[in-house]
């Protein structure tokens, strides 16, 4: 089970965004250890709506040639892992760096 769910996560994200509480703020009120967490939920959140927030269900299984065009993309732009996902649509850079 995930640790934080889409209810928590969107909260915090539009509590950010609506300019009520900074990062370091936020992760303090709610207990997040580190306030990257919270910065990579406003990412995928901004990048790709709600469907950024929430866990995937299906287990995907990546083609090789997809995994080395994302590779190739990340070389080729110097692009961080971040940038990469967002550009792929998916909301997990953790991904790009395994």
């Amino acid at each position: 089970m995930a640790k934080y769910d889409f209810n928590f996560k969107m909260k915090v994200v539009k509590s950010y965004l609506n300019g009520e509480e900074g990062l370091i703020s936020l992760s303090k009120k709610y207990g997040i250890s580190n306030k990257s967490q919270i910065h990579r939920w406003i990412n995928a959140y901004n990048t790709l709506g709600e469907d950024g927030l929430k866990r995937k269900t299906k287990d995907n299984r990546y083609t090789v040639q997809f995994k080395l065009d994302v590779i190739n993309y990340m070389l080729i732009t110097k692009s961080s892992a971040q940038e990469v996902a967002n550009h792929f649509n998916m909301n997990n850079s953790s991904l790009i760096i395994s």
